[in-house]
Parts: C-alpha cells; sequence; structure tokens
C-alpha cells in the first residue's frame, strides 16, 4: 500500500509540473493583442529556430499568440518524414509547450 500511494504521489507532481510548463511564462490577461510584440522576449527567428531544433524539417507559418492565457509562438512545421506538426514555443524561453502531429497530413 505504502508503494502505491507514493508512485501515486510521484505521477501527480509529475502531472502537475507538466501542466506548469505548458502554462507558459508571458501572461496576456489584459494585455491587448497589438502589444503582444512588445511582451515577447524570443524573437520570431529563435522561436522558429527551437521548433526546427524539434522537429526538423521546413517552418511553413508562424505567428504569435495567445494561448491558455500566455504569449506563444505558433509554428507550423512539415517533417522531414512528411507529418505536420503545430508546436507552440514559450515566447519568453523558447520551450517546446506543444507538439501536435498529424502523420503524412499537409
Amino acid at each position: 500500500m505504502r508503494k502505491s500511494t507514493k508512485l501515486l504521489a510521484s505521477i501527480t507532481l509529475l502531472g502537475l509540473s507538466n501542466l506548469a510548463l505548458a502554462a507558459g511564462t508571458i501572461p496576456t490577461k489584459d494585455k491587448s493583442k497589438k502589444d503582444y510584440h512588445t511582451l515577447a522576449t524570443v524573437s520570431l527567428v529563435d522561436a522558429v529556430g527551437a521548433a526546427l531544433t524539434k522537429v526538423p524539417g521546413k517552418a511553413v507559418d508562424a505567428e504569435l499568440d495567445s494561448e491558455k492565457g500566455f504569449l506563444v509562438y505558433e509554428v507550423k512545421v512539415i517533417g522531414d518524414d512528411g507529418s505536420t506538426h503545430k508546436l507552440e514555443v514559450d515566447a519568453g524561453n523558447k520551450e517546446i509547450l506543444k507538439d501536435d502531429v498529424k502523420k503524412g497530413i499537409h
């Protein structure tokens, strides 16, 4: 019983830490979309570079936006394997927050 409790606690903490990572670092609450570019500490070029480091291929679209109340770059990459990736890159530290993959679909 004790081992299962420790395992459950570890899984819970891991899940919470992943949730924190997925949140982002620059809040957009009460900010106008036209001001997003002044809030970002990561450039579009660096965000695309981070996405291409994660998924080798060709970046075909990128934009600065708010997701779940945090500033992110949304980068679409066609992977070298033909898969389409929609990545969210934190606009504050270049962390990859999300990578949605669709195999063989452009």
